[in-house]
């Protein structure tokens, strides 16, 4: 187990999270390592929503498949099966745009902070909300990495999470700017390089 991370005993990493002695190593170049534990969390919970991002592409592209081979059962109408050829073809094109989308836009996050933490300029929470009819159902958390490329990536973390990793910024990234706020997300769509101390 990594020097200064210690999850309680008897709990799973993820379900607890919990910090014994500091999250981070000074390194020579002033920029703290994270430990081999929270890096490992940071992967696998991107390597999740990747796969859900993916999965949801590959199920478009099966309803497109099945919508094509329904249009060979139908023998009332030629617009019917015109109709379902292009609802396919749709579908299909949809999910193929969403797979390439995610894989191209897929950023190994936990490998930037280990071997490049430069590129990283701006780091904030964002909270999502879903509601069914104005009731609130369901609440992700996510930390946002805003890259000096003008890209911004989120990561889903528990929320005890996300809330440990904005104390612990500060010093284990000195140069970025924590938090949100309109001003940050005008400089950084303006000049990312400005979020940098």
């Amino acid at each position: 187990m990594a020097s200064g991370f210690s999850p309680r005993p008897n709990h799973s990493l993820e379900r607890d999270f919990y910090l014994s002695g500091n999250l981070a190593m000074l390194c020579p170049y002033r920029y703290a390592m994270f430990s081999s534990e929270l890096l490992d969390v940071i992967h696998r919970s991107q390597n999740s929503l990747h796969r859900v991002n993916f999965a949801s592409g590959i199920v478009f592209m099966a309803l497109g498949l099945a919508a094509i081979a329904g249009s060979f059962f139908v023998t009332t109408t030629n617009g019917l099966k015109g109709f379902l050829w292009l609802v396919g073809l749709g579908a299909i094109a949809a999910g193929l745009a969403n797979c390439i989308y995610y894989q191209l836009r897929c950023v190994d996050i936990a490998e930037v902070l280990t071997h490049d933490p430069q590129q990283v300029v701006w780091v904030y929470r964002r909270v999502n909300t879903g509601r069914v009819s104005g009731v609130q159902v369901a609440q992700f958390n996510f930390i946002v990495f805003g890259f000096r490329s003008k890209r911004q990536v989120p990561v889903r973390l528990p929320s005890h999470a996300v809330d440990f990793l904005m104390q612990q910024l500060p010093e284990a990234l000195p140069h970025v700017t924590v938090g949100y706020s309109p001003e940050y997300a005008k400089a950084f769509r303006q000049n990312p390089d400005a979020l940098a101390s």
